[in-house]
């Protein structure tokens, strides 16, 4: 990751008083586009982060709403996809590494800690495994009507193919009249 532009997004917290805190961010393309092997390419995201400071552990709640450009995965039309999410992080000062995902285990000493990396991977966990737009929206108006054209001639349809006789007779085992 380039260090100079997400030097940003770290919360010194060795300053801070013990209680809660709150941080604002603005994610848009450049934080993408700056992260190498992105799988979300760019959007418009804001975070809002309430920071809980304690004497012996840190807790980190986010909350982030924006839009994400994804490629329909029927398609490859590139759109705007709403993202959304709460997410919680503790994190602790000590010497043993964690193997909790949410927690988070620092060298004693340090006084800062980068949510670069959080932020992006809570964002791109919100996205579903499949992104249909016309699916998720009832709008088919998205989608590239080439592309679909094209998909519907080398489709092959139900009625076209026809049934092994071997698994007919296995279906009827299955299926008893």
């Amino acid at each position: 990751m380039a260090t100079d532009y997400f030097q940003q997004f770290s919360i010194q917290f060795a300053g801070l008083s013990d209680g809660e805190h709150v941080f604002e961010f603005e994610i848009g393309d450049q934080f993408f586009a700056s992260i190498p092997n992105a799988v979300v390419p760019a959007g418009n995201v804001s975070v809002h982060v309430l920071l809980n400071k304690q004497p012996s552990m840190i807790s980190l709640q986010f909350s982030f709403t924006g839009s994400v450009a994804t490629v329909c995965d029927r398609c490859a039309v590139t759109y705007p996809f709403p993202v959304e999410g709460k997410e919680r992080l503790i994190i602790k000062l000590g010497d043993e590494p964690s193997e909790d995902e949410d927690l988070v285990v620092l060298p004693r000493g340090e006084h800062e800690f980068n949510i670069a990396q959080y932020l992006y991977e809570y964002i791109a966990l919100s996205l579903p495994l499949r992104l249909v737009p016309c699916e998720t929206t009832g709008d088919e108006s998205i989608c590239d009507k080439a592309t679909l054209a094209r998909l519907d001639e080398y489709s092959v349809s139900d009625e076209a193919t026809e049934i092994d006789p071997r698994w007919a007779k296995l279906n009827e085992l299955k299926n008893p009249k």
